[in-house]
């Protein structure tokens, strides 16, 4: 039951934490789909703020969060379609799309 896809693909060690130079946006399914888990990781401290985009550039979701925090999408009430999931610290910026079907 896999709504959701990661585009673009991301090899199978995209999981394995490292310190990153900037910015790195983590997704994967939740234990209650249709839940996606968010987790950023970032080289400095301080607040990252996220948001995910539909397709009509409409803000559906807005956080901020810490380096390593784990937030959670719940996109039940969400249509199908491609979604952008950013992160922002700083002057440092990351773009992800997340495709629900």
């Amino acid at each position: 039951m896999d709504n959701f896809y990661l585009c673009p693909a991301q090899p199978a060690s995209w999981r394995v934490p490292r310190l990153p130079t900037s910015l790195v946006v983590q997704l994967w399914l939740g234990r209650l789909a249709p839940a996606v888990q968010l987790r950023v990781l970032a080289a400095r401290p301080g607040p990252i703020e996220v948001a995910v985009y539909d397709s009509t550039g409409r803000v559906l979701y807005q956080a901020t969060t810490h380096p390593n925090s784990t937030l959670t999408l719940e996109m039940t009430c969400w249509p199908a379609g491609t979604y952008a999931v950013r992160a922002s610290q700083g002057t440092h910026r990351l773009t992800r799309l997340l495709l629900h079907k």
